[in-house]
């Protein structure tokens, strides 16, 4: 009798154990993939600062970047998309207060992309987790470096 009960000890542990060893291997994938997505959106940022002020619209707005080891809503990679808004007049609030894109004292230019002085960007990245999809933005407003 004292072998019966000290196994079902034995084995209510183990499996106590197991449980634990499980939970703790999806918290540490998921701590993997939130990193992943940090460093992506910050590699992405980086790169947007060390571009020549003056090409960032025409070399990123609308460009995808892929992010490796991310799976995207279509099951393809997942890919960082980059948006740059230059219509003074409709700016996302995610930008802070109203911002006078091209310098000109007003907010009525309605296409800033061959005269910012300043340029608000929009990172965004999708991606499937096992909670379902997630979305990630990240919002910069751009200046020339001194």
């Amino acid at each position: 009798m004292e072998l019966v009960i000290a196994l079902v000890v034995i084995t209510t542990g183990m499996a106590a154990l197991l449980g634990a060893l499980h939970v703790s291997a999806v918290a540490t994938a998921g701590l993997s993939e939130v990193d992943s997505v940090r460093f992506a959106m910050e590699d992405a940022a980086e790169a947007l600062r060390r571009e020549r002020f003056g090409e960032i619209y025409a070399k990123y707005h609308g460009k995808r970047v892929q992010v490796e080891g991310l799976v995207g809503p279509d099951g393809e990679p997942a890919a960082i998309e980059f948006r740059c808004y230059v219509d003074e007049r409709a700016l996302p609030v995610e930008f802070g207060p109203v911002l006078d894109i091209d310098g000109s004292g007003g907010l009525e230019t309605a296409d800033c992309s061959a005269t910012y002085s300043i340029l608000p960007v929009r990172l965004r990245l999708t991606y499937a987790a096992p909670a379902g999809l997630i979305t990630r933005r990240l919002y910069l407003v751009l200046e020339p470096r001194s």
